[in-house]
């Protein structure tokens, strides 16, 4: 066995960290993901409501409610993107 791959050795650490904050970025798209597609699912059950087509303040509400959804989607996952970094140096910085 190699020494680098020691889990003790730095750059195994490090490996590890990076690893860590790849896994963290992958989760924060994939909640994004996930709300694009329920939002998605949201629209296409009020087009598929007869009421909500005869209905233009129903499917108004409705696109109202997908908007906002998306909205929050974005925000949270923009905030999550801007402490990926800090959470990286973190991590970095307890492994040194």
């Amino acid at each position: 066995m190699h020494h680098w791959m020691d889990a003790s050795h730095p750059l195994a650490r490090l490996q590890r960290a990076w690893m860590e904050s790849v896994l963290e970025a992958v989760e924060v798209e994939t909640e994004f993901l996930n709300a694009c597609t329920l939002s998605n699912a949201k629209v296409w059950s009020c087009l598929a409501g007869a009421r909500s087509l005869a209905d233009s303040a129903s499917l108004h509400s409705c696109y109202h409610e997908v908007a906002k959804d998306m909205t929050d989607a974005h925000m949270a996952r923009l905030g999550k993107v801007v402490e990926l970094p800090e959470d990286f140096k973190q991590r970095l910085w307890e492994e040194i």
